[in-house]
């Protein structure tokens, strides 16, 4: 009964968030804004809702950060695919700029954000389908001229944050190297995320290249019914952890200590059930959140066995240098746009997701990510760019 009431308030308020925009746009103009120049790298955008950082744009726009001219607009104000009608694209980056304009760009630059690197392949983008194995890249992987940028910020001590895809495929050496060398860092060649189900009748989530590459390891069939999580390394070697059968707890969990419960506002445990990249961090960098995987004794087998780690970092920070690297798509979230325009959001945030619901990206925006990006954004706002220009 308190659920079922639970959701209809929920929809009431987003019923009039919807009903009054213009009341939340004319209160958003008439706010004092702060002018941050922001540069968002996302390469794998094959959809026209922009997905992959709409909740970065959440966090600039609850905060009133713009360029010099307006407002950050999740369509318009990125770096990397742009899709177009009738299945044509355009590629907006820095890989074709001249010498001096790089400079300039990175000059007048204050902080650069890589949201996603992992591109847009052949039958995602013409043929709308999962269904064949691979398919060659059409865009994506971190450039030269990204590690550049990259280096430009931690060079300058401007703000820099990466997340999942970062090192992974399809980027190369010797720019992953560079990439794992300027942070700190190194990507173990394994990537994973939980599926509310891993029956592929039931969820069309499901890569195929994941059932065809399980089958020909294995030589047997994909039987999973259950949830679980799947890990896949870059050589393509896949491991599927099944509830019951291999783990206690079905979905990853962020464990975050108590220094960044009390910098961040993060939860003490939250769970995560999208993708995730096992990172490691040399002793220069700070972990302030880590990954659990809940395992029985045969999921802890069978991931030893692999050399995968149950814990590794989930979150990690420099702020000597300004950086912060996240080991998920943690950018990646369904949220609405409209609501960064009501400044009592994060207040009623818990009608706008349900908890039993562990597929449910939305309650870690409103949990995780938006208090870690809003104190990461508005402090160093405030402690490096507010105080040059007074």
């Amino acid at each position: 009964m308190k659920r079922r009431f639970k959701i209809k308030v929920r929809y009431i308020i987003l019923l009039l968030l919807l009903l009054i925009p213009n009341i939340s746009l004319l209160f958003w103009g008439l706010q004092e804004h702060k002018v941050m120049n922001v540069i968002i790298v996302d390469k794998t955008v094959s959809m026209d809702e922009r997905n992959e950082h709409i909740s970065f744009n959440w966090v600039l726009n609850y905060f009133f950060f713009k360029n010099k001219i307006e407002r950050y607009k999740p369509r318009v104000h990125y770096q990397g695919f742009f899709p177009l009608d009738d299945k044509q694209f355009e590629i907006k980056d820095n890989d074709i700029l001249r010498d001096d304009q790089f400079k300039q760009m990175c000059d007048t630059t204050d902080m650069v954000y890589f949201t996603d690197t992992y591109g847009v392949y052949y039958n995602e983008w013409y043929k709308d389908t999962l269904q064949t194995e691979h398919s060659p890249l059409v865009y994506g992987g971190l450039s030269e001229a990204d590690y550049k940028l990259a280096k430009h910020c931690v060079d300058h001590r401007k703000l820099l944050i990466a997340e999942f895809n970062f090192f992974a495929n399809p980027t190369v050496n010797p720019v992953r190297s560079q990439a794992e060398n300027l942070i700190g860092m190194k990507w173990s060649g394994w990537a994973g995320r939980y599926f509310h189900t891993l029956d592929t009748a039931k969820n069309d989530e499901i890569p195929q290249w994941a059932v065809n590459m399980y089958v020909r390891q294995y030589h047997k069939p994909w039987v999973f019914k259950k949830p679980g999580i799947l890990f896949v390394h870059e050589s393509e070697v896949i491991v599927i952890l099944e509830k019951d059968t291999a783990l206690i707890d079905e979905v990853p969990r962020i464990l975050t200590d108590g220094y960044g419960q009390k910098k961040y506002g993060l939860p003490a445990t939250i769970h995560y059930p999208y993708w995730f990249d096992i990172t490691f961090s040399n002793d220069t960098n700070r972990v302030v959140s880590t990954y659990k995987i809940g395992v029985n004794r045969r999921g802890k087998e069978m991931l030893g066995s692999f050399g995968i780690p149950t814990e590794f970092p989930a979150v990690t920070e420099n702020l000597k240098k300004k950086f912060y690297y996240f080991s998920g798509d943690f950018a990646d979230n369904p949220i609405k746009m409209p609501t960064s325009y009501f400044k009592g959001s994060p207040f009623i945030s818990g009608m706008f997701y349900d908890e039993q619901n562990l597929n449910d990206r939305t309650m870690f925006f409103w949990t995780f990510y938006r208090p870690l990006m809003s104190e990461i954004v508005t402090d160093y706002y405030k402690n490096s760019i507010d105080i040059k220009r007074k």
